[in-house]
């Protein structure tokens, strides 16, 4: 009987012994030969790069007086990845509690748009819900602004905003559209489990170019007394 416990004793530390070595041997390829390339695994699952563009330049008449610029404004937004619904109560009670006049418009699957126009003392005030609650957005928006003159915005054309860039579309704003729109840049950041931005994590690769401010020919004045495009 003694004999039997001593042959189970052997067997279980035999046993032992092998899985040690097993975990070791496992251990020991991930962290030191194969290191580099779960490494390099890793980092493409978290880090993601993106393209940003720089403002659209301005458009100026003879006189240097501007006729169409760009403006930046910042949205609040939510976007909701779970399903979970007091996860999202709690998400919308804490909005409410900085900004009251804060409503909730489809903007697209499971994103919602609470308010546009966010003041700087509102994004202020937002910085530690966005902290605490990732589903939370600002997110930029740019609006082309033209003198408010009906020769004039026909005369600079009109315009689309498309992928996070200000594209023309006809008059001096498609003529001009490659010097107007310079060149964009590149980032990298990297993103948590649930495809969140990890703060501080930003990090520029290259830098953009912003555009060519354009200069026209003609004076305001002129252009107001033009009645169709060129």
């Amino acid at each position: 009987m003694l004999d039997s416990f001593h042959k189970r004793s052997f067997a279980a530390i035999i046993m032992l012994a092998i899985w040690c070595s097993v975990a070791t041997l496992m251990l020991l390829h991930y962290s030191v030969i194969d290191r580099d390339h779960y490494l390099r695994l890793g980092n493409r699952i978290a880090r993601r790069k993106g393209i940003y563009y720089p403002d659209r330049a301005r458009i100026l008449d003879r006189n240097g007086v501007p006729l169409a610029w760009t403006e930046r404004s910042f949205d609040l937004y939510v976007v909701f990845t779970s399903e979970n619904f007091f996860l999202r109560e709690r998400t919308l009670e804490q909005l409410r509690s900085v900004i009251a006049d804060a409503g909730l418009t489809r903007a697209g699957e499971n994103m919602f748009l609470v308010k546009r126009d966010i003041s700087p003392t509102e994004l202020v005030k937002l910085e530690k819900v966005m902290a605490r609650y990732p589903a939370v957005k600002v997110i930029p928006r740019l609006e082309r602004v033209v003198i408010d003159f009906p020769s004039v915005r026909e005369y600079i054309g009109r315009t689309t905003n498309r992928d996070g860039r200000i594209i023309g579309l006809s008059g001096i704003e498609m003529q001009y559209d490659a010097e107007l729109s310079g060149s964009p840049g590149t980032y990298q950041i990297m993103l948590d489990r649930e495809k969140n931005w990890i703060p501080n994590s930003w990090q520029l690769l290259s830098q953009a170019i912003p555009g060519e401010g354009i200069v026209l020919d003609l004076t305001l004045d002129e252009i107001k007394k033009r009645e169709k495009t060129p």
